[in-house]
């Protein structure tokens, strides 16, 4: 993988966890687009990308251009209806491949609106398509999980 699309994050299946991120990585930036229709729907266009402050300004523009995220919410329920990105070839920055995820379907578990389905478009053509049966919201994990064994 190329190392510019670490600049992405890793959770484009559930843009709530991005959303969440903002209030404890001060590199995470979010601005208000505006309103504007996106695949025929009424959304409100968010723009969230990484600001490496401190740093030489052709970093830093590389790396917004690079970490840029543009999430869309229905302007109705505000559940995200599509989040669009860009992943870079292994050899350059400058050779943009657009990566479109788009969400649909919500359904309630345990109260919680989440969609059932997820459709992945790489340069404009279907790669994956996820349908959503069943979800667990905190359903909590057991410590154990994360205790590693005695060498």
């Amino acid at each position: 993988m190329a190392p510019n699309n670490c600049y992405l994050d890793a959770d484009w299946f559930f843009p709530a966890l991005s959303l969440a991120a903002l209030a404890n990585d001060s590199t995470l930036m979010v601005t208000l687009v505006g309103q504007e229709t996106h695949a025929g729907q009424q959304v409100y266009h968010l723009s969230l990308f990484r600001n490496l402050f401190g740093q030489p300004p052709a970093v830093m523009s590389l790396a917004q251009s690079v970490s840029q995220m543009d999430l869309y919410l229905d302007a109705t329920s505000l559940l995200p209806t599509a989040l669009d990105f860009n992943i870079q070839p292994g050899n350059s920055a400058n050779a943009p491949i657009p990566v479109e995820i788009r969400f649909s379907a919500y359904q309630s578990f345990s109260g919680v609106q989440a969609p059932t389905r997820i459709q992945k478009y790489v340069q404009g053509s279907l790669v994956l398509d996820i349908t959503v049966t069943s979800a667990m919201v905190n359903s909590g994990v057991a410590d154990s999980i994360f205790v590693l064994p005695a060498v």
